[in-house]
């Protein structure tokens, strides 16, 4: 019975392993995903600015136009 104890110990040691493993795995393919998503929203956060500043410009030719 020892011998299958042992045995039933080694199997949940290296279940735990996996589970941990997996995990890790998980963590790393997540902070891949934020980072990958940060990065868009940094790019689209400068087009938008990029987009206001235009406007900026053209509605102040438009008024200054009008004065």
């Amino acid at each position: 019975m020892i011998g299958g104890k042992k045995k039933e110990r080694c199997m949940q040691a290296a279940n735990l392993e996996w589970e941990i493993a997996a995990r890790e795995a998980r963590c790393v393919a997540d902070r891949e995903a934020e980072g990958g998503l940060q990065h868009q929203l940094r790019l689209k956060c400068d087009e938008l600015r990029a987009l206001a500043e235009q406007h900026a410009r053209a509605y102040a030719l438009v008024t200054q136009s009008r004065l």
